[in-house]
């Protein structure tokens, strides 16, 4: 990779981290999130109060993300 762009590729919902992980590592990247959802007004409304099995995964990744940002202490060792 020496001082070449990299391809960060990898789920919207752990981008954030990733991008966090691979600044801290000294990489230059460009993002390219992957199972991007459509934003809520874009969708019939109806749908945005149906409970669904996707939902509730949606959730446990944003609250895994959340406590993967504030906990996760391998930054430390990918800094040049």
């Amino acid at each position: 990779m020496k001082d070449g762009r990299v391809a960060l590729v990898t789920s919207a919902v752990h981008m954030p981290r990733a991008l966090r992980l691979a600044r801290i590592a000294g990489l230059d990247v460009a993002a390219f999130p992957t199972d991007w959802q459509p934003p809520s007004e874009v969708r019939a409304s109806w749908e945005n109060w149906l409970p669904s099995l996707g939902a509730l995964s949606v959730s446990s990744n944003a609250l895994w993300e959340i406590l993967a940002n504030a906990f996760d202490r391998r930054g430390a060792s990918l800094a040049p």
